[in-house]
């Protein structure tokens, strides 16, 4: 039975209204670790580096709010970290309409990339939780239901808070960098996917 940890999150928005500002790429990203020690190092080294850079412990990593210096210097520390993440990467402006209400499409895309990586089954599942709370619930049980079917099982599914959480952090950083290099409008964009290229095992891009 594994013992991995999966932590999940995502970049971009699940919405598709893009006159009025919906992006129009959506990442989901899972950072897995084969292990309970690699995890908690893993938590400790960015942690330390919030106290290098002058923040306090709660300072939450968030690519879209952190500058371009500090995205860096979080990804540097990544990069040496015992970790492994997939994504998928998701074009909304080109899904079948069955799937574009917010609700179904974010649910949808997390189950299709679980079940992509059958080597996770026996896992335990975390994903960023600051969604109301009755779409948590909608969410996990969808999630547990698709995903524990026939052989294939997960040990548990659990929403995290991403302002005390790293590896969520770690997450969410890595989700960012990955939909920044579909922004034609950024300098940037290049730059975030080249320092994390080693961690990255799977990049697949969803076409509905």
């Amino acid at each position: 039975m594994s013992k991995q940890l999966v932590f999940i999150d995502d970049s971009g928005d699940p919405g598709f209204k893009f006159n009025r500002g919906s992006s129009t790429h959506f990442v989901v990203v899972c950072v897995i670790f084969d292990n309970e020690i690699d995890a908690e190092f893993a938590s400790v080294s960015i942690k330390k580096l919030k106290r290098d850079l002058g923040w306090k412990s709660d300072h939450e990593f968030k690519f879209n709010k952190n500058t371009y210096e500090q995205r860096i210097a979080l990804l540097k520390v990544a990069r040496k970290l015992d970790f492994k993440a997939r994504a998928v990467v998701v074009d909304k402006t080109k899904l079948s309409e069955k799937l574009t209400t917010d609700d179904a499409f974010y649910r949808f895309i997390i189950r299709e990339l679980l079940a992509r990586n059958d080597d996770l089954t026996g896992a335990r599942v975390y994903l960023d939780g600051s969604a109301g709370k009755d779409y948590r619930n909608r969410a996990a049980s969808y999630l547990r239901r698709e995903l524990n079917k026939g052989s294939r099982k997960i040990s548990g599914l659990r929403f995290v808070d991403s302002k005390t959480d790293n590896l969520i952090q770690l997450s969410d950083m890595i989700a960012g960098s990955i939909r920044r290099k579909y922004d034609l409008t950024k300098a940037d964009r290049h730059e975030y996917c080249g320092i994390i290229k080693p961690k990255m095992e799977d990049v697949w891009h969803y076409m509905g």
